[in-house]
């Protein structure tokens, strides 16, 4: 497989594995989410995206390793999937916790 096409399916395996967690952050507005599970809804379709996303990522990056070399491979991953993933999660715990601050000062008044 040529490496240009490695890197595409690294990228669109990230992409939607990061798709998966804004569909799971969607689903689970008011709780809390952790980078594998995200109680109390654990979508089909985002636990799907996530193991397709990061197979295609894995994939993909295997076959660019003969140009980036290992370490420069677990950087694209860490770059492209793992950046992007635990940006989603914070933010969506800080709205959670934005949400939990508000509910409890309203309950005090």
């Amino acid at each position: 497989m040529d490496v240009g096409w490695g890197m595409l399916c690294a990228i669109a395996g990230a992409v939607l594995y990061t798709a998966s967690f804004l569909v799971a952050s969607r689903a689970n507005r008011g709780s809390r989410m952790s980078w594998w599970t995200n109680p109390p809804r654990n979508t089909a379709w985002s636990l799907a995206g996530r193991t397709l996303g990061a197979g295609l990522t894995v994939w993909g990056v295997f076959w660019t390793s003969t140009l980036f070399g290992p370490i420069g491979s677990a950087l694209i991953v860490a770059l492209v999937m793992f950046v992007p993933m635990f940006v989603i999660i914070g933010v969506h715990n800080r709205r959670v916790a934005a949400q939990d601050q508000d509910a409890a000062s309203s309950a005090r008044t």
